[in-house]
């Protein structure tokens, strides 16, 4: 448990940093390609760290997540079976999926059809 309570500290830590970084990022009344770029990579670190710790704390109450396609899906609904998450956040959580999505795959889709 000290070793979760540890991980958990880690991600919180770095989820604080990246959340202060896309404010910073953000503070501005018009964005170059660079700075919607730097935004988009802070908001897609806020969402991994959450889902790490998620991922850790199913771990230590021994629940096993098959990776399979879906398995962020099914992740973030055991968390929520398992009362970690509100069915509220869920649903917040699951639009922040979507947007990591588009970022790990949108991207490399886009270079694709170019």
């Amino acid at each position: 448990m000290a070793d979760l309570l540890e991980k958990i500290k880690a991600e919180e830590q770095n989820v604080e940093e990246a959340i202060r970084n896309l404010e910073a990022a953000m503070d501005c009344e018009e964005y170059t390609v660079i700075e919607l770029a730097a935004a988009a990579t802070f908001l897609h670190n806020i969402y991994s760290g959450i889902e790490n710790i998620l991922k850790q704390t199913l771990k230590e109450e021994e629940i096993k997540i098959t990776q399979t396609e879906g398995w962020h899906k099914e992740m973030l609904k055991a968390a929520e079976n398992k009362k970690i998450i509100t069915k509220s956040l869920h649903k917040d959580l699951l639009d922040y999926l979507a947007f990591r999505h588009f970022f790990v795959h949108g991207f490399r889709l886009k270079q694709v059809i170019e």
